[in-house]
Formats: C-alpha cells, structure tokens, sequence
C-alpha cells in the first residue's frame, strides 16, 4: 500500500490526521506573518515554498521527526485541502511533500 493524502472535510476516512494541530501540519497560518519569509500569503497555496522549506530542514536536523515520518509509510494522511479531483500535477497541499518524502518521488507526482 503507498501512502495517499485524503480530505477529512469529506468524511474521507484517514489512519493519521496531518492538518493543525499535529506534528505534521503546516505551521504557515494565511494572514499571518510567515516564520519562513516574514511576508503574509493571502491563500494557502502560497505558504506551500516556505513549507517546503520549513519540513526539509526539519528532515535534514531532526531524526525524530524522521523516524515519525516513517511511522507514516502506506498510510492514508487526512488534510483539508486535498481537492475534490485530485492534485492534477500541481503541488497544493504539505501533505504532497509528505507523500513525496515518504515515497521517494516529487510532490507534483503526488496522486
């Protein structure tokens, strides 16, 4: 089984929930000043860079995390933001960067 992202908004049924507040989550809030780049992002999809920043430093400095992120391996991860008829190539949801990590592909490869 490879890991997946589902959407919990649609009762999508989920083994690990990775939204806020998790260990997992996107720590970038829209409207809020960015702890990445000190800019405020209008829509979600904006904080995606600064999170792919923050969760790869993460991966390089912190082995317990990484060794929770492998606890994620074949699992589906519950997010809010997955859309409706999936990623379609693009990258929309920290969960895809999650998935790429765990499954060793880009997070635009994310199903």
């Amino acid at each position: 089984m490879t890991t997946s992202v589902v959407n919990v908004r649609r009762d999508e049924a989920c083994d690990v929930y990775i939204g806020r507040p998790s260990t997992f989550c996107n720590p970038i809030v829209v409207g809020q000043a960015c702890p990445e780049c000190l800019k405020y992002h209008a829509v979600p999809g904006d904080t995606l860079v600064c999170f792919s920043r923050y969760f790869w430093r993460r991966v390089g400095a912190e082995p317990a995390f990484r060794a929770k992120l492998r606890g994620l391996i074949g699992k589906r991860l519950g997010c809010y933001c997955r859309p409706t008829d999936g990623f379609g190539g693009r990258v929309m949801c920290h969960g895809q960067y999650i998935v790429g990590y765990l499954e060793g592909i880009e997070p635009e490869a994310v199903p």
